[in-house]
Order: C-alpha cells, then sequence, then structure tokens
C-alpha cells in the first residue's frame, strides 16, 4: 500500500506548538483500553503507538492527547481522519477513514452492518481501544444527535413522565405521551364542536329583505314608495 520508505525505520517527527505532548516513541503503549470495547479484550499491550504492521507515514499523522487518544492530525472529513491508500500510477489511490483503517488492521475487519462507534467520543481518535463496532441504531442512539436525545428523555414537554404505561409507539418507531395524545384529541374535538356550533348559529339567521334599486327618474325612497320595484314589476 505504501512506499519502500514504510517499512523502514520507524521516524517521528514532534509537533510544534502542539498543546499536548508529543506521540509515544515505539514500543511504548498508550492508556488502557476503554472498558465495554471489543479490543479491550485483547489488552492494553496488543496495542503499540508506531506498531510496523502501520506505515511510518500513517504514525507520523498521529499523536497521543493527554486522555490517551491518538489523534489524527493529517486530512480530515466530517472530523475522521483520512488516510490515502494505493498509487496513481496504477489507479488504485484512495481515501479510508484513518481510525477504521487502523482498527482493522490493528484488530480484524468490522462485521459486515456494523459500523465503528468511537467511545472516546473523539473523531479524530484512531486508537483501537477507543472503537467499537456497534450497530447503526446503537451508534445513533449513543452520539448526541436529536434521536439520541429524545430517546434519553424520561419526561415530556408537560412534565409527563415517559414511562411503559404513558407511551406509545407510532409507526415511525417514535415515542409518543398518551396523556398530551388525549390533551390535544380534546382541543381538536373542542374546536371542531365550536365551529359545527357556529355553522348552525349562522343557518338559523334570518336573511336581510331583499331590496332592489329605484328606476330611473324615481323619487321615492330605495325599497318604498314611487318609483321602488320593491314587492312589483318593475314593468307594470
Amino acid at each position: 500500500m505504501g512506499s519502500s520508505r514504510d517499512n523502514g525505520a520507524h521516524s517521528l517527527k514532534p509537533l510544534i506548538g502542539s498543546p499536548v505532548r508529543d506521540p509515544l516513541p515505539k514500543g511504548v503503549t498508550g492508556l488502557p483500553p476503554i472498558a465495554g470495547s471489543v479490543a479491550a479484550d485483547a489488552g492494553p499491550a496488543s496495542f503499540t503507538f508506531g506498531d510496523p504492521r502501520l506505515p511510518a507515514r500513517f504514525w507520523a499523522k498521529v499523536r497521543v492527547l493527554e486522555n490517551g487518544c491518538w489523534e489524527w492530525t493529517a486530512t480530515r472529513r466530517t472530523g475522521y481522519g483520512r488516510f490515502k491508500v494505493g498509487s496513481r500510477r496504477d489507479r488504485t489511490a484512495r481515501f479510508l477513514q484513518a481510525h477504521r483503517f487502523a482498527y482493522e488492521t490493528l484488530v480484524g475487519p468490522i462485521p459486515e452492518g456494523l459500523e465503528s462507534d468511537h467511545l472516546c467520543r473523539n473523531r479524530p481518535c484512531i486508537f483501537p481501544a477507543h472503537i467499537e463496532p456497534v450497530t447503526p441504531r446503537e451508534n445513533v442512539l449513543r452520539g448526541d444527535g436529536p434521536s439520541a436525545r429524545a430517546a434519553r428523555q424520561t419526561h415530556c414537554l408537560r412534565g409527563h413522565p415517559l414511562n411503559e404505561i404513558n407511551t406509545c409507539r407510532l409507526p415511525s418507531g417514535k415515542r409518543e405521551c398518551r396523556p398530551c395524545r388525549r390533551l390535544r384529541q380534546n382541543a381538536r374535538n373542542i374546536a371542531i364542536a365550536s365551529s359545527q356550533a357556529g355553522y348552525i348559529s349562522n343557518r338559523r339567521t334570518p336573511l336581510p329583505e331583499r331590496v332592489l334599486p329605484c328606476l330611473p327618474g324615481g323619487d321615492g325612497p330605495r325599497g318604498s314608495g314611487a318609483g321602488s320595484t320593491h314587492g312589483r314589476s318593475p314593468f307594470s
């Protein structure tokens, strides 16, 4: 994947002005894996910064943070690191997600249908111990998006507890508060009843008497007297 120099001696350059400490030298392990990750079963000694299974140019783009994350410092997209593999000469060059490339190289392939979830909540981190393959739904619920916040919500906006008794599931999978649903239905019924009552009341109101204009030359008031067509034909 890389050039011949990737297989040579490992060399890391310190990051000038970096607020964190320099990357760990080759042979020094990072912090223990986060509990609950698949990589934690292998033990902390299984992950060594500068592991020769990854090319040297890969490690040159990584630094170690104080919290133990191995952070990607090169090209990123939507927060995730990008690592180029292949060659332009044979048109095999392509970009891979750096954390996924590191995980599959040092741990193993991610099963089909699963996604890589950062347990450290740091997207540029490529430390395999901080990554766990999970289902797309689990990955969303672990995040901080609207769906995740709604799933963690314990009370509705009116203060009703969102327990099994007070909630129902919509066809879309969303939860709905039963008391709030009844309140909305009652308000809708009241609005419909008021509208129907107003319609019936308007139908019972007598229509005003129709008044026709005076004929030309008429001198009586409209609707009565001389010149008025009210109550008779204008040609009579």
